[in-house]
């Protein structure tokens, strides 16, 4: 295949091939391999690990979605009071996207229950790190690598920072993971992929979006 050279897309110069979606055969693969690792963690444990943190999301989507507002009731998790009200103070990008998700799935078992819900977040995070692995694999494809040195660089970047700690928590870092990861994929492809300026727009569009999900604070009340 034609290759030509990359210059200056964020410090990542390199040979790319002129069509990176070609590969996700491979990518694809790689990502079901780490989706199977993932579900068989989420059945060994299927609950809770860091309580506080991971009910704090739960009980903010199963509220959205079962109640119709942002306002939890006492009990665990990371919440703040207002007033006689108490709130999730995680950043809610990752309750808003999962939100349609969890309906159809609530719709389709009528499980309302908030077991239902860690397991359907558990299983969402599971997904987001098979996703994540996916659109890695497939980055690295992007530079004239052996495959034994794209799936290394997979499993650096992998097993050499948080990733394994979250990838099969109830929480936001899966989630925010695969988007700065899809960010970074999205923009590398639109360098030589046709459809430039529609994978540029994803690119900013996850990568502003992961900011609602894990890296901002901020204040979201409402009343009943």
């Amino acid at each position: 295949m034609a290759r030509r050279k990359e210059k200056g897309v964020l410090g990542m110069d390199g040979p790319m091939t002129e069509k990176p979606a070609g590969s996700f055969v491979p990518a694809l693969a790689v990502g079901l391999g780490f989706l199977l690792v993932y579900s068989a963690c989420i059945v060994r444990h299927p609950g809770l690990t860091l309580r506080g943190n991971e009910l704090s999301h739960v009980r903010l989507l199963r509220a959205i979605v079962i109640k119709g507002n942002f306002s939890l009731t006492g009990g665990p998790g990371d919440v703040s009071r207002v007033g006689d009200d108490f709130f999730s103070n995680k950043p809610p990008g990752y309750a808003f996207l999962l939100s349609p998700f969890y309906w159809a799935y609530v719709r389709a078992t009528g499980d309302e229950t908030l077991d239902g819900c860690v397991s359907f977040c558990k299983w969402a995070g599971g997904l987001f790190s098979a996703l994540s692995a996916t659109f890695l694999f497939a980055f690295l494809s992007t530079f004239r690598l052996s495959f034994a040195s794209r799936l290394f660089g997979l499993l650096a970047a992998t097993f050499g920072t948080i990733f394994p700690a979250y990838c099969c928590l109830a929480n936001s870092i899966p989630l925010s993971m695969f988007l700065i990861v899809l960010s970074l994929s999205l923009f590398r492809f639109s360098r030589t992929a046709e459809g430039r300026y529609a994978l540029l727009a994803g690119a900013l569009f996850a990568g502003v979006y992961a900011a609602t999900v894990d890296y901002s604070n901020g204040v979201l009340t409402t009343r009943s």
